[in-house]
């Protein structure tokens, strides 16, 4: 349960720092991780520092090609890795599936409110047209400098939210 506090805990921070500044400090990433490994190493020995480690790495192999293509910031891929050294690979994977769920509706949510949302598909419709027959450029524009975004971290503690209530309620 100490887990599960320490992610809540995280995620407050977290969504504070994102929502007044745009980044997710480093401190509360580092501090995290460590309490996630310390935590699972305590109570599970060398199979819960496996669990954590490997809760730490996931997320930057599985979101590196978004980080790339600018789809997340840097900030949510080390949230992600701290959330998966506290509660391993496993329930990270779960907490980064829910979490992109929730992402996505707040996305569709403000793209329409905007007008914007199929001007936005239609734009991706004609780049993946270009780019499937090999005349379009090599990394996808979805919009340029009118792009929108979104603080993932509250979709985060959605995500969170989501796995908890399944976890315990259900």
């Amino acid at each position: 349960m100490i887990r599960y506090s320490a992610m809540f805990v995280l995620l407050v921070f977290s969504i504070v720092s994102d929502l007044k500044t745009s980044k997710i400090k480093n401190v509360y990433v580092l501090i995290s991780s460590f309490a996630g490994i310390s935590i699972n190493t305590y109570s599970s020995g060398a199979e819960g520092f496996r669990l954590s480690a490997a809760g730490m790495v996931l997320p930057v192999i599985l979101l590196w090609s978004f980080f790339y293509l600018r789809l997340v910031g840097a900030g949510d891929i080390k949230l992600f890795s701290a959330i998966g050294a506290l509660v391993g690979w496993k329930e990270g994977l779960c907490i980064m599936a829910y979490s992109i769920l929730a992402a996505g509706v707040v996305s569709i949510v403000k793209l329409s409110g905007s007008g914007e949302f199929v001007k936005g598909f239609r734009a991706l419709g004609t780049e993946l047209k270009l780019f499937i027959c090999g005349r379009g450029k090599h990394i996808i524009d979805l919009g340029g400098s009118s792009r929108h975004f979104i603080k993932l971290s509250p979709s985060v503690a959605v995500g969170a939210g989501i796995l908890l209530l399944t976890k315990f309620a259900l």
